[in-house]
């Protein structure tokens, strides 16, 4: 699972202010995501443009940032352009009405979804139509919220790595540390990350009736382990989240 900007749609606007009307767009996604699903910038590929290149009419990337007034907005636009994932392929797989599309193929190839601005109505559906080797192929898109949720199970950008110190059993360190084991197989395990809710700045899934708390190793890179000794109450409060998730996907 992937999240990757389509850079088709960031250019092509009739005005300077459409661009910064769907940026604003582009910025509320970005945060949902954020609060959702625990997404950063670094979570989401880009095959990053140049400054050069124009946005609006004659009107560069480089002289649109400096026409936003709000420093917060001229930050965060700034930052998705430069600080997102790169996406280093040379071709790409996809097309877009006949343009290289490499968000898109990299949305495609990892089975994930791509996010597009709103320059062109191609973009505002919840899939985009592609071409490949004379086919038709489609990536999932994201235009606006209720594609989020839509696409919900291909966003999550979570990769379990199991920690050999939590085993199949809980047992002592030699410090008197307890541990908790991890009785779920690898894909098991993956899975339930997949569908894990955020709670108190970890993730916890269910499975079988047990509750797994996911944190991350590093990057977009997780551990877990079984939770045997939450207190009532955040049991309750994580079930009724998990349920809510279940119930909106």
């Amino acid at each position: 699972m992937s999240l990757a900007l389509n850079e088709n749609s960031f250019t092509g606007f009739r005005e300077r202010f459409e661009a910064e009307k769907a940026f604003d767009l582009l910025i509320d996604l970005i945060r949902y995501l954020n609060e959702r699903f625990d997404i950063s910038l670094g979570d989401i590929f880009f095959k990053h443009i140049n400054m050069l290149e124009t946005v609006a009419g004659d009107l560069s990337y480089a002289e649109f940032v400096n026409t936003i007034e709000d420093r917060d907005k001229r930050s965060f636009i700034l930052l998705i352009l430069q600080k997102t994932g790169s996406i280093q392929c040379e071709r790409a797989e996809l097309l877009i009405n006949g343009k290289e599309a490499f968000g898109a193929s990299y949305a495609y190839e990892n089975d994930g979804v791509m996010i597009s601005l709103r320059t062109h109505k191609d973009f505002f559906d919840k899939y985009v139509l592609c071409s490949k080797d004379n086919e038709t192929a489609e990536v999932r898109n994201i235009s606006d919220k209720q594609h989020i949720e839509e696409h919900a199970d291909h966003i999550v950008v979570r990769i379990y790595v199991r920690n050999i110190k939590h085993g199949l059993r809980k047992y002592l360190r030699s410090g008197g540390e307890t541990v908790s084991p991890m009785d779920l197989p690898d894909l098991t395990a993956q899975h339930v990350l997949n569908k894990a809710v955020v709670y108190e700045n970890r993730l916890f899934g269910l499975h079988n009736d047990q509750i797994y708390c996911f944190e991350r190793t590093i990057g977009c890179i997780y551990h877990g382990y079984r939770c045997d000794d939450l207190q009532k109450r955040q049991k309750e409060v994580i079930l009724k989240e998990i349920c809510l998730k279940a119930c909106r996907d």
